[in-house]
């Protein structure tokens, strides 16, 4: 493997990783005074809207946060070019922040008492908190990408940490000296980012000139035309089941569920800061070095996250199912029922992950939206047969079966696209084995 540096990946996996989890650890922190102190309701309309999050970066950034992403590069080595793309993609996102908000005025209300059958969860607020926490996701996504990929350690690891500490403190003091209502809280998580995010902001783009091309975003959108059908697809069969657990459900099961989620997603967000962390390596190997060259380190990268994953899964596994009935109220206890499914589900996801990349990096990207949309229709059909008459464990079956779906697809369009020479050795029997310890675990703690 060419100039490969051991060292130095060692050190921004560990970097990269734990402040890549920060962002997403809040939930992990407040979860126990959540399920504590919050009636079990508003528990269930946090976890809505931050799912409903997703939805809202997607449709603010655009897929323009995963095009500055890729053609960073191209422009690496013209930084008066590259600021300019930067802060082109910037602006323009600012513009649609503020179009949505003007479109929700009107029509939000409407839209909210269309999908949800629980009136408690309406447009004003909820509406504009997923926009406001969008547009901040979004902004400091692309800060972010900026840190990371440039290798800029230190910067990367102050403002993730920053983002972090001000949005969590803010919901704690919220729940303990304000209020326990789902609207108080996500408001106090606001301000919390808000108040460190835009003197950030400030500091980072007065180094910057401010400037605005269109052509940037011609060329963006080119390539991340089918990424955002990509990425409204997968927000269709990874939160939807959200969506069909009030609906046929309540709010009060979101959060059971939503508990379940939390747990078992540890596995996934683990894949997530790995994929946040290998990218980079990956597109510069296949751009840099020679095609067997490049297929080492490549699948280098794919068996080591692999290894990663399913060790964490079987961690998650064990902790869920013996030691966090000690800690959680009866009324979440069938959360535990379903967490291995879910388990069994997110095992799924790193081979998706896996199959994909290649994919990207040749901006073969045109059929992707297929892969998603499979899974988006067999997480509705399953959803709406089995959540009504078999609850939560019918929604985690739900999730297994549009995971799973997704991967013929894959495999079939990574055949005929770039027949990259996969190379994952032990990684398919150990998830096997882990898919098994799952099923077991299961079968007896029902």
């Amino acid at each position: 493997m060419k100039d490969f540096n051991l060292s130095f990946f060692l050190k921004s996996t560990a970097v990269y990783s734990v402040m890549g989890l920060l962002p997403l650890a809040s939930r992990f922190i407040l979860f126990p005074i959540f399920i504590q102190y919050i009636p079990l309701k508003e528990y269930g309309i946090i976890g809505l809207s931050n799912s409903f999050a997703f939805l809202g970066t997607v449709f603010i950034g655009l897929g323009l946060p995963e095009a500055f992403a890729r053609f960073y590069f191209e422009y690496k080595s013209k930084q008066k070019l590259l600021n300019a793309y930067l802060t082109s993609i910037t602006l323009f996102i600012f513009v649609l922040a503020i179009f949505y908000s003007l479109l929700g005025f009107f029509l939000g209300s409407t839209l909210f008492s269309l999908i949800f059958s629980d009136p408690s969860y309406g447009f004003n607020p909820f509406g504009y908190q997923i926009i406001i926490s969008s547009l901040l996701g979004v902004i400091n996504g692309l800060i972010l990408l900026y840190f990371r990929n440039a290798e800029k350690i230190m910067p990367y690891f102050w403002f993730s940490l920053g983002i972090f500490c001000f949005s969590t403190l803010l919901e704690i003091l919220c729940i303990f000296f304000v209020s326990t209502k789902a609207s108080q809280i996500i408001w106090f998580r606001i301000i919390g980012m808000m108040g460190f995010c835009i003197p950030y902001w400030f500091v980072f783009f007065r180094k910057i000139p401010l400037r605005f091309d269109a052509r940037f975003l011609k060329s963006s959108f080119i390539y991340a035309g089918p990424i955002v059908v990509y990425l409204l697809l997968i927000y269709a069969y990874t939160s939807l089941d959200r969506i069909f657990i009030e609906k046929y459900l309540s709010l009060e099961m979101v959060g059971v569920y939503g508990l379940a989620i939390i747990i078992a997603s540890i596995v996934e967000i683990a894949l997530q800061v790995l994929d946040n962390v290998t990218t980079p390596n990956i597109y510069s190997a296949l751009k840099e070095e020679s095609k067997n060259d490049a297929t080492t380190r490549v699948n280098f990268y794919f068996r080591i996250s692999g290894y990663i994953a399913l060790g964490i899964g079987i961690m998650v596994l064990i902790a869920s199912q013996s030691l966090l009935p000690l800690f959680i109220p009866k009324v979440y206890i069938p959360a535990i029922k379903i967490i291995p499914l879910l388990i069994i589900a997110y095992i799924a996801r790193y081979f998706f992950g896996v199959f994909n990349k290649p994919l990207f990096y040749y901006k073969k990207t045109t059929l992707i939206p297929l892969i998603n949309l499979t899974g988006a229709i067999f997480l509705v059909i399953s959803a709406i047969t089995l959540i009504p008459d078999y609850g939560l464990k019918g929604a985690a079956l739900s999730v297994i079966i549009a995971r799973y779906s997704m991967l013929i697809p894959t495999l079939w369009i990574e055949k005929h696209q770039t027949k990259f020479d996969f190379q994952l050795g032990w990684i398919y029997p150990l998830s096997i084995l882990t898919v098994m310890l799952c099923l077991i675990s299961y079968y007896f703690y029902s």
